[in-house]
């Protein structure tokens, strides 16, 4: 009887057992489940992450490449109507801060001293003295309207050899060629 007791104590703890395991599979299986599930959603959330994150670059990329590109255009656009001879031409973004404001500036006084420059050759073409102008060189680089008119009147006296100087072919010879 003590053995039937034994056996019969055994078979009920064999049953215990094997509820347990069953418990623990079943724990296994749903913490398995729930694992998966789990990294889906992470998955799924790094993904989403990735794409909002990706979208506010490009956004934000394009958005300075605007606030870049527009403004050096329209001082692109300046900077060809100044080479043209528009002294009139409306600098943009002069207010500016950056290096696009400091660019701004610095082709404002281009314009200043181009105009400058410009007001300096009428005079000095309008002047009645005859000026020559050479560099250090001894080349010269500028001959006014007086100084032509005077090597134009003066070729009969002087010779065919000062006809090529009063057609302007100064320019470039050097001071001693004179």
């Amino acid at each position: 009887s003590k053995l039937a007791a034994f056996d019969e104590s055994a078979s009920d703890l064999e049953l215990y057992w094997a509820g347990i395991a069953d418990v623990v599979q079943d724990a296994e299986s749903e913490i398995h489940t729930d694992n998966a599930v789990t990294a889906k959603t992470l998955e799924t959330s790094f993904i989403v992450v990735a794409a909002v994150a990706f979208i506010l670059l490009v956004l934000t990329a394009v958005s300075s490449a605007r606030a870049i590109v527009k403004p050096l255009g329209a001082i692109t656009g300046v900077m060809a109507r100044l080479a043209r001879g528009d002294q009139d031409a409306e600098i943009p973004a002069l207010d500016r801060g950056d290096e696009i404001g400091d660019m701004a500036r610095s082709l404002s006084t281009i314009r200043e001293t181009g105009v400058r420059a410009a007001r300096v050759q009428t005079a000095l073409d309008n002047a009645s003295s005859i000026m020559l102008m050479a560099d250090t060189a001894g080349e010269i680089i500028y001959v006014n309207g007086a100084a032509r008119r005077y090597f134009s009147e003066m070729t009969p006296f002087l010779g065919d050899s000062f006809a090529a100087l009063a057609q302007g072919d100064l320019e470039g010879r050097h001071v001693s060629a004179i």
